[in-house]
């Protein structure tokens, strides 16, 4: 009888837990994919009034290119998939509030950290740090693959990127002419 009543509340402890644990995880807000289309047309036009070859991305547009990379693919890891996100960018370091279904199970938040980096024609976002509320999971157990995106795309094709920079919550193309 007293296992019994031991293996109840070995029971109970347990279920009591794993709700702990899926309240904290849990989103506090709504996030979605949504995103609007990078136009760059009429920043090229007034690059070329002003015959500046540079344009600025905000932070707004920066968080429109990424979430269309991964409204594409957002199974981002075997057991998460993305079902919204919210990125901000400061000094080439990118912050991504996000929501995740967990075993296409669960919901959950998190606090994800990228690093970003230009190779031509690539700008490439790497994962470095994961947080759910204040506790940091390790990378081994919970690591992204990295996000490449070909900006070129979104260029006429007679102008490239030689360049791009990150100055506080905008990113900076530096182009070039391609013939």
């Amino acid at each position: 009888m007293k296992a019994v009543k031991a293996l109840i509340a070995v029971l109970i402890i347990g279920a009591l837990a794993g709700a702990a644990a899926l309240w904290y995880v849990k989103p506090a807000e709504a996030l979605d994919l949504s995103y609007a289309p990078l136009r760059l047309d009429d920043k090229l036009a007034a690059l070329l009034l002003e015959r500046k070859f540079e344009v600025s991305l905000s932070e707004s547009e920066v968080d429109s290119l990424i979430k269309k990379s991964l409204a594409a693919r957002p199974r981002v890891h075997p057991d998460a998939t993305v079902t919204g996100a919210r990125f901000t960018l400061r000094d080439g370091t990118l912050v991504a509030d996000v929501n995740l279904l967990v075993k296409e199970r669960w919901p959950a938040s998190a606090k994800l950290r990228f690093e970003l980096a230009w190779q031509e024609p690539v700008l490439t976002i790497r994962h470095v740090g994961t947080n759910i509320r204040q506790a940091s999971l390790p990378l081994d157990w919970f690591q992204l693959n990295p996000i490449d995106i070909r900006l070129d795309s979104y260029m006429p094709r007679h102008i490239g990127i030689r360049s791009v920079s990150f100055d506080g919550s905008d990113m900076k193309l530096q182009l070039k002419l391609r013939f």
